[in-house]
């Protein structure tokens, strides 16, 4: 556990008292909440494409992009995952929540891996499959870090943290 800095005070609407590393189960927790989500996102698509002529899975695709850059925004208040799993996503430095640049960093190399699965054919496949690669990697990673910071955390200077219970 890691105390916030000395100039910071404790943010108490967060519930932010300290930098308590989030547990990997519920990391895991989050991250298969995120999947079904995304699963569900990629059903609709799949099922509205023929009526759209087929515009849906490519919508779906950047919605998908978008909302994964984005999830971690303000400390994950746009991950249902984190949210049901009591994590949030904080600057390693000060405790703050993270930003859309951290957030977007963070998230980067995932997000342009799916937006390349959203395109048909050959490329689709490659970005599925960098998909997949990035994950485990990004996974392992975390599983090694001693602070459990995964790579995406350290290009942003984030952490997971567990919230503080009220």
């Amino acid at each position: 556990m890691t105390d916030l800095p000395q100039n910071r005070p404790p943010d108490d609407r967060l519930g932010v008292t300290a930098l308590v590393p989030a547990p990997g189960l519920a990391r895991m927790g989050a991250s298969g909440t995120e999947l079904v989500v995304l699963g569900v996102m990629e059903l609709a698509a799949t099922l509205l494409g023929p009526l759209t002529l087929f515009g849906a899975p490519l919508l779906a695709g950047l919605v998908t992009g978008l909302f994964w850059a984005l999830r971690d925004v303000d400390g994950g208040r746009f991950s249902p995952g984190k949210r049901l799993t009591g994590l949030m996503v904080v600057d390693a430095a000060t405790g703050a929540p993270a930003s859309p640049l951290q957030s977007l960093q963070r998230n980067g190399a995932l997000v342009a891996a799916m937006l390349l699965a959203a395109v048909p054919g050959p490329f689709g496949w490659l970005g599925a499959l960098c998909v997949v690669g990035i994950a485990v990697v990004e996974a392992v990673s975390a599983m090694v870090d001693p602070e459990g910071r995964r790579l995406g955390d350290h290009l942003a200077g984030t952490r997971t943290i567990r919230r503080a219970r009220k």
